[in-house]
């Protein structure tokens, strides 16, 4: 019998390398190529197949349901009718604005909608039944003067396409909004009215940040009173513990204080092992402003009676930064420049000498940052989320970076220099982002610790089947260390990269070059505003050590896996995810390495607008 399983173990890991090559070459000839049995949708579809075929599928079901009061309350409970919305052409978003160009605003008006059975683009599509106005007595619409705060535009102003299409943006980025409308009436004498439509978030949830051995869950409002302010509780337990098994947190987020764009944000983490502050103050690049810039602290302390004693125990950490920056072009320029400056610090603490980890490596850094840049966006859906409208970067970015290091305890110094590049284009089949990056320290002539990474993402658009909606990921990504230091820099492991983000188990690459490819399928289920999203993926990769060569059968890192994602955009709850995988050449030990239930957040889209100065890992 055991001679059985070994055997078949065996066999497995003989064929799960070409059965994951055989996926990605299914992956690629689907993602990219048309194909007549499935119909390309453009920007139109929701997250339903057909309105019209949903409407006589629910009808047909109501009639059977509603001979009997019990189904036909519990019908009525579980259902909710679907709507057909407007068909949006397929453009940037700030085309729409450009008939208006150069009016000026004389007016601007702000309403905002309750979360369940309302519409921005056509609220009177439908009545709202009790269940939804219950949930809309439970929730706290958003303020008026909230939303007006977090304008890019002002009444007097001059009508500017770029401006509006970014303000939609940047609404539609608020934790507490749904969805956003801007709607545009011309008045006589070269004047308009701007009228906003905002739909909210049910703002109150929780979410698992992780459920296994040690449970941490959160409880949030994301829009206190309809405030705008975000508050959090978080709760953690540890069962394997036999001493202190409980710890806590506390968190606090303001988007826009006092109309000047400046982010507070200050948290607190008792998470059994260690006791973090957080403080930080943010001022992020805008469409109408010039200057930006952030300003935080951090202090990590360890709780050393949790902790084993070791000779190498860290007991606590420091780290300081303030960057500062200015924008030469408003963002409605095709390119623009921005300079900015980051000066940051970190010291760690130990019980000795020994610096173990480039986590907590005393440091201090200083760079400067030049960058050109242009985004536009595009409106899309079912990319990040379930449904609701999202908007999707595409421009491009150009940034070099010079700087000074020192390292105290290593007796190190050196000048630190970069460059990225990274852009991303909207293809007849899927969207394509590319990003390169390389740096390295230079000390005496010579460099060290340097990092070359090339990576490339892509997915399908979006495919019609006669009853889901489908589209295809597919990412490349290539990382190597050149002339690493020990302790200076991180080395890649397969837990970093991989679906599953599994085990390390020893891995000390300097090279690496992986492969993903995911088919998610949006099913037409909705229950009570939650949607169910399948899917399927596959990884292959190669990890080299210092000194061998990267495409060697010995170093392959393979895997497939299937899981399912549910989420309700109505709501704040993050996506719940579960999902279980195969990896042959990893050691996977026990139910959690082969099976992950989580809460997760989609990948967001890609930002071309230039972040703060930093080293790039």
């Amino acid at each position: 019998m055991i001679c059985k399983i070994q055997d078949i173990k065996s066999h497995c890991r003989t064929c799960i390398f070409p059965v994951t090559a055989l996926v990605f070459c299914l992956f690629a000839l689907t993602c990219f190529a048309r194909n007549d049995s499935i119909i390309l949708a453009g920007n139109a579809g929701d997250d339903t197949v057909s309105k019209k075929k949903d409407i006589e599928i629910y009808n047909r079901m109501h009639r059977v349901m509603a001979g009997r009061k019990l189904s036909n309350r519990l019908f009525a409970l579980l259902t909710t009718r679907p709507r057909i919305e407007p068909v949006e052409e397929e453009h940037s978003i700030d085309r729409q604005f450009v008939p208006f160009e150069s009016k000026i605003i004389t007016g601007i008006s702000v309403k905002v909608l309750s979360p369940f059975g309302h519409n921005v683009r056509n609220d009177s599509m439908g009545r709202i039944n009790i269940y939804e106005k219950i949930g809309n007595s439970f929730h706290s619409n958003t303020r008026n003067w909230v939303i007006r705060q977090n304008l890019l535009f002002k009444k007097g102003e001059a009508i500017d396409p770029v401006v509006i299409a970014e303000t939609e943006s940047v609404l539609r980025g608020l934790d507490y909004v749904n969805d956003v409308y801007i709607d545009i009436d011309s008045l006589p004498d070269n004047c308009a009215e701007v009228k906003i439509y905002v739909k909210d978030n049910f703002s109150t949830g929780f979410y698992p940040k992780n459920i296994s051995t040690v449970v941490d869950m959160e409880i949030f409002d994301n829009n206190l009173f309809g405030l705008g302010n975000n508050v959090g509780l978080r709760g953690i337990y540890d069962m394997q513990r036999s001493g202190a098994r409980t710890g806590y947190g506390l968190s606090y987020r303001y988007t826009n204080f006092l109309r000047t764009f400046i982010r507070i944000n200050a948290s607190y983490t008792d998470d059994i092992v260690s006791r973090n502050h957080n403080y930080a103050l943010e001022r992020p690049l805008q469409q109408s402003l010039n200057f930006f810039g952030h300003a935080g602290y951090r202090k990590m302390d360890i709780n050393r009676q949790q902790v084993e004693p070791d000779s190498l125990r860290l007991t606590g950490n420091r780290e300081f930064s303030i960057a500062t920056g200015y924008a030469f072009n408003r963002l409605s320029d095709k390119n623009i420049f921005v300079l900015s400056a980051r000066v940051s610090s970190a010291k760690p603490q130990y019980d000795n000498n020994n610096y173990p980890t480039h986590q907590f490596v005393e440091n201090n850094l200083s760079l400067l940052q030049l960058s050109l840049f242009r985004q536009r966006y595009f409106r899309d859906r079912l990319l990040n989320s379930f449904g609701k409208p999202e908007n999707f970067a595409y421009g491009y970015n150009l940034s070099i970076q010079a700087g000074y290091s020192q390292w105290r305890q290593f007796n190190r110094e050196g000048l630190y220099l970069s460059a990225r590049t990274a852009f991303n284009r909207r293809l007849e089949t899927g969207s394509f982002y590319f990003e390169g990056i390389l740096s390295s320290f230079v000390y005496a002539g010579k460099t060290f610790e340097g990092l070359l990474r090339l990576k490339m993402n892509a997915f399908s658009r979006l495919y019609v089947g006669r009853r889901n909606l489908y589209r295809y990921f597919f990412n490349i990504d290539y990382t190597r260390r050149l002339n690493p230091v020990q302790g200076l820099g991180a080395y890649l492991a397969p837990n970093e990269s991989t679906s599953m983000s599994l085990r390390n188990n020893g891995y000390a690459a300097v090279e690496r070059l992986m492969m993903q490819a995911e088919a998610d399928m949006f099913s037409s289920i909705n229950i009570l505003g939650f949607r169910f999203l399948f899917y399927t993926f596959g990884d292959l990769g190669w990890f080299a050590e210092q000194g061998e060569p990267l495409l060697n059968r010995h170093n392959i890192i393979c895997g497939i896996g299937l899981g399912i994602r549910i989420r309700n955009d109505l709501l704040v709850l993050r996506t719940i995810e579960l999902k279980c995988g195969y990896y042959p050449k990893i050691n996977q030990h026990g139910f959690n390495d082969f099976v992950h239930f989580r809460s997760s957040i989609p990948n967001k889209s890609p930002s071309f607008i230039p972040g703060y100065p930093a080293r790039l890992f």
